[in-house]
């Protein structure tokens, strides 16, 4: 059983849905879905805080058996990238061995440090948006548009800048920095004037601290005359193809 299939058995047993455990984990539904179907690999700090709640150790969660000879992993994680996998589960096994609420703490930010060291470049195999909303207000004949946007990334990176696209319908590009809110939540706000009818394309740029730059579709706003409008989801689409 691979680690993604026993989150997703411990969240069904509890009668969760992907969104409530997300709420409890302070993550979005989508890393819940890329977890369970073994895309992505939760954070240490998510692993303890599941543990908690589904009233499991860490050695339940990960299926890891004591023997002999020690402790030996159990799990099959299907990752491009199983060095940093091997070294989360090393540092868990060592920390359950030694022990000790304030020690373990230490160690674990310790290791948050470490990790967040080693993956200092963009990786858009695996997935670098978990979540993208935006609020839109229309009004007057030229349609005019506020646009307030809420990006929240997948993990972050030192040293990485977060923009956003816009191309509008007359082939314009309008670049816009975002901020971060609140952790890996970014936030920008805008305002644009183009005629009905248009379709305004939305694209995130990643660029990490190596100058290496990458560009995510996000969504598209078509507006009608009317001052309504209606949009397609680019991102999730995106996510699924690569999970």
């Amino acid at each position: 059983m691979t680690l993604g299939q026993r989150i997703q058995e411990l969240r069904k047993q509890n009668n969760l849905s992907q969104e409530a455990l997300g709420e409890k984990l302070g993550v979005s539904r989508q890393a819940i879905s890329r977890w369970e179907m073994d895309g992505a690999v939760p954070e240490v700090d998510k692993l303890i805080a599941m543990g908690k709640l589904f009233g499991v150790s860490l050695n339940d969660l990960l299926q890891v058996e004591s023997g002999p000879a020690g402790p030996e992993p159990k799990i099959v994680l299907s990752l491009s990238r199983l060095w940093r996998v091997g070294v989360v589960i090393l540092a868990l096994l060592t920390l359950l061995s030694l022990g000790g609420t304030a020690y373990l703490g230490w160690r674990v930010n310790d290791l948050e440090r470490q990790l967040a060291a080693e993956q200092n470049a963009l990786d858009p195999e695996q997935g670098l948006v978990a979540d993208f909303d935006l609020d839109v207000s229309v009004w007057g004949d030229q349609t005019h548009i506020d646009y307030t946007f809420y990006l929240t990334m997948a993990r972050q990176v030192e040293g990485m800048e977060v923009s956003l696209q816009l191309l509008d319908g007359d082939g314009k590009v309008h670049t816009l920095p975002l901020e971060v809110l609140e952790g890996t939540i970014y936030t920008g706000y805008t305002y644009l004037s183009f005629p009905s009818g248009r379709t305004l394309t939305i694209s995130a740029v990643f660029k990490d601290a190596q100058g290496t730059a990458y560009t995510q579709p996000l969504e598209e706003i078509l507006v009608f005359s009317d001052s309504s409008w209606q949009s397609t989801v680019l991102w999730d689409t995106l996510n699924h193809a690569l999970g």
